[in-house]
């Protein structure tokens, strides 16, 4: 039977392994919103030896069942909602690649106490945790954007529906469209075009990363402006997106520093 200690030894390797690629993949997120291909097969494989070698510890020192009811919940719950989003257009390829390697790495809570470290066992898969910590994250991230949003730009706010009031200052940011056209990766809510010699403009709540190209957004907005029809200094909604993988990084210090202990609280009251 293998030692306790080479578990732990284990749990030590998968968290240094996963920073230093949440790390780079959260630094990519931020910037481009894109990570490297290779970069994320890379860390996937990592996390399935990971995952190979946790399992024969866990098999070995407590009944099966125990590995497989976590080994079902830890590969089912954040693939299938990660590859959901993907489908929905609200998260790219890379997200759901990502998330799958966290499931595989950190599959079963038996080596981890209520600080997140090697110890006593929690009381949910890691992946769950840290999955409610990055959206937590995103939540807080969301709220305080919107509060600035529409604390400084409120006259952006007139004139539109409840909805588009309520979502557009979580969802997007207003620039000028000589900003807009000095970006990459971000998507424009406000949709300005000519139709008939006049000048019509739309604003949507949602875009699909997979099915648009920022840079055609881009070429006929510059087209409008070049024509005169649109001015440099027209403000507009646009969306970068949240960079879900800068947060998940988050949530998994998180998930380091706390582990359950937030959720054993709640659940004792």
């Amino acid at each position: 039977m293998l030692s306790w200690e080479w578990a732990w030894i284990l749990e030590y390797a998968k968290i240094a392994f996963t920073l230093a690629f949440l790390a780079r993949f959260s630094v990519e997120d931020y910037r481009r919103r894109e990570v490297e291909d290779p970069e994320v097969y890379a860390y996937v494989a990592g996390s399935a030896v990971f995952y190979a070698l946790s399992t024969v510890i866990v098999v070995l020192n407590l009944p099966a069942a125990y590995a497989a009811v976590f080994t079902a919940l830890s590969l089912t719950i954040a693939p299938a909602l990660f590859t959901l989003l993907y489908v929905k257009g609200l998260m790219g390829l890379g997200d759901v690649y990502v998330a799958t390697g966290l499931s595989l790495s950190f599959t079963y809570p038996v080596l981890f106490n209520e600080t997140g470290l090697p110890g006593t066992p929690v009381t949910a898969p890691p992946i769950m945790l840290i999955i409610l910590y990055a959206c937590a994250s995103v939540v807080i991230y969301s709220i305080g954007k919107a509060l600035y949003i529409a604390a400084w730009h409120r006259d952006l706010l007139k004139g539109l529906k409840p909805a588009e009031k309520i979502l557009l200052p979580v969802i997007a940011k207003p620039v000028t469209v000589e900003e807009y056209l000095g970006t990459r990766f971000f998507y424009p809510l406000t949709i300005i075009e000519e139709d008939g010699g006049a000048v019509k403009q739309r604003v949507r709540l949602s875009y699909d990363v997979e099915k648009e190209d920022y840079r055609e957004h881009q070429a006929r907005l510059k087209t409008l402006v070049e024509k005169g029809v649109v001015k440099p200094e027209t403000r507009i909604w646009v969306s970068h997106g949240i960079p879900f993988l800068t947060l998940m990084l988050l949530g998994f210090a998180i998930f380091i520093v706390l582990g359950d202990k937030p959720l054993t609280m709640i659940i004792q009251r």
